[in-house]
């Protein structure tokens, strides 16, 4: 009955809140356009500092919020355009194409601008590479679904941006 008990879950993973916090503090401090170092070997370093189970955990945060707030950044510049222009433009997480395609000059590529400080090419990337290295531990610290949809948001925005931007 081992068997039983290992795929039904009978070692459950152990999280640990605090070291996650640490690790995304020093993930936002250590690493970013601020670093004096070429960002490839960045997201090397980066990629170590999140391993693990608490690291693939910070990791799905990581693409989690900047998809959230590259989403919200757009339709800030898409209501700025309404108001100086009064064109309607619609902001659609599921597909950015037909935004970019409609108003690309009038909009800014959100992600150098993150609130949260995560730089596309670094904490981003870093946490992009980490998620692939754990994916088969995904279904075991959380649920993959909705880091499924913002990866691919992510990768649709990047895109259509550099398409139509």
């Amino acid at each position: 009955m081992r068997w039983l008990r290992r795929l039904l879950g009978g070692n459950p993973v152990q999280l640990d809140s605090a070291r996650q916090q640490a690790l995304l503090r020093e993930l936002r401090q250590r690493y970013g356009a601020h670093a004096q170092v070429r960002f490839s070997d960045q997201v090397d370093a980066a990629a170590r500092l999140l391993d693990g189970d608490d690291g693939l955990v910070v990791a799905v945060r990581v693409v989690s919020e900047a998809a959230d707030e590259a989403y919200a950044d757009l339709r800030a510049q898409a209501h700025d355009v309404q108001l100086r222009t009064g064109r309607r433009l619609v902001v659609h997480r599921r597909n950015y194409r037909p935004l970019w395609k409609e108003a690309g000059p009038a909009l800014r590529w959100p992600l150098f601008t993150l609130p949260g400080g995560f730089h596309p090419y670094v904490q981003v990337a870093a946490a992009v590479v980490v998620v692939g290295g754990g994916a088969s531990r995904l279904d075991k610290v959380t649920d993959p679904r909705p880091l499924v949809t913002r990866l691919f948001e992510l990768l649709d925005l990047t895109t259509a941006g550099w398409e139509y931007g």
